[in-house]
């Protein structure tokens, strides 16, 4: 059985001091970069692996990083959302660089998330989505940094925060309908009641109809489950509305369950019906026609999401940042001109 190597092998190896090799694995700043690089090169090369489990004891912490997501069932992420996937990728990326693995989880109930948070022993959290105070109350208590994504409250503001401004996203594709000559516009959304993020998105489609002195009618709100079935089901209500010409979706998964509405019908996108999506996840460029939607930019929250925690573990501080992401209109195939 082969010695398993360990830090003092790869200290000899590159005729530097054990500690110096310590620095560059836990990325303490005490090392440069080139340093760490050549030290992380020498560790692959010799076959070195971490021991966590003695790594936590030393330093106290465990390299584990938890991303918490607003559903009671993770496999809705994964299967009925490919923003969470797309979200997680981009994150996971940006912490494995730096030897952090990732532990997601549902948000569970208040009563056992702290108990959680300070078992698991993580040395920092991402929050996606606004919850109650209490929930903000227990982040606040593990005193680890934290950065919410998606959060708008005043609650918010005592944690990194990142997130895309939703109102102007849905404005412009309002507004690029109403350039294409289209009036009757429908806005198709989950429950906006409920959704700090819905809502805004229903402010930035009300925002632009009224700037054009088009009348806002509450008939041309639909509402459902954010998923493709959802999109489906919404698709028949709009088609018994003779008038409606377009309509604004506060989800690609949405947009894409009325596209498949529609074409099961035997009617046309975007002949029959132009529509407009929110957050370009990576089917709105393969369905047909390929969807015109609001980019908000998915790879790019995780990463900087990611950097904001990685900051602040690197240099031991508790920030309150806050980056705001600006929307981006991507035009593709599914609004016709009808001016």
């Amino acid at each position: 059985m082969s010695k398993k190597v360990t830090i003092y092998d790869i200290a000899r190896y590159l005729h530097v001091t054990p500690a110096t090799v310590s620095y560059a694995l836990n990325n303490v700043s005490k090392v440069s970069e080139d340093t760490r690089k050549e030290v992380l090169a020498a560790a692959k090369e010799l076959g070195y692996s971490r021991d966590y489990n003695a790594v936590s004891l030393s330093t106290g912490k465990t390299h584990l990083i938890a991303l918490f997501l607003p559903l009671d069932d993770i496999y809705r992420a994964f299967v009925e959302n490919s923003f969470y996937g797309e979200f997680i990728g981009s994150f996971e990326k940006q912490i494995q660089k730096y030897g952090y693995d990732l532990l997601i989880e549902p948000l569970m109930n208040e009563k056992d998330l702290l108990p959680w948070l300070r078992g698991r022993g993580v040395d920092a959290a991402a929050v996606i989505g606004v919850f109650p105070k209490h929930y903000y109350k227990a982040f606040k208590t593990i005193n680890k940094p934290v950065v919410l994504v998606d959060a708008f409250d005043e609650n918010s503001q005592e944690f990194n925060n990142i997130r895309v401004e939703d109102k102007d996203g849905t404005y412009l594709a309002t507004e690029y309908l109403i350039k294409n000559g289209h009036t009757n516009i429908a806005f198709a959304s989950g429950n906006y009641l409920n959704s700090v993020v819905d809502q805004r998105r229903v402010d930035g489609y009300k925002k632009a109809l009224d700037e054009y002195n088009i009348p806002y009618k509450e008939e041309y709100m639909y509402i459902s489950e954010v998923g493709s079935d959802g999109g489906l089901a919404i698709s028949k209500n709009i088609m018994d509305n003779k008038d409606i010409t377009a309509v604004v979706c506060a989800a690609d998964s949405l947009a894409i369950g009325i596209m498949n509405g529609y074409r099961s019908s035997g009617k046309d996108i975007p002949n029959d019906l132009s529509i407009i999506g929110f957050d370009d996840i990576i089917s709105s460029r393969i369905v047909y026609p390929a969807l015109t939607t609001v980019k908000q930019n998915i790879s790019e929250k995780g990463r900087v999401a990611a950097k904001l925690l990685l900051d602040d573990l690197k240099n031991k501080e508790l920030n309150h940042k806050t980056v705001i992401l600006n929307p981006e209109l991507i035009i593709r195939g599914t609004v016709k001109a009808i001016k």
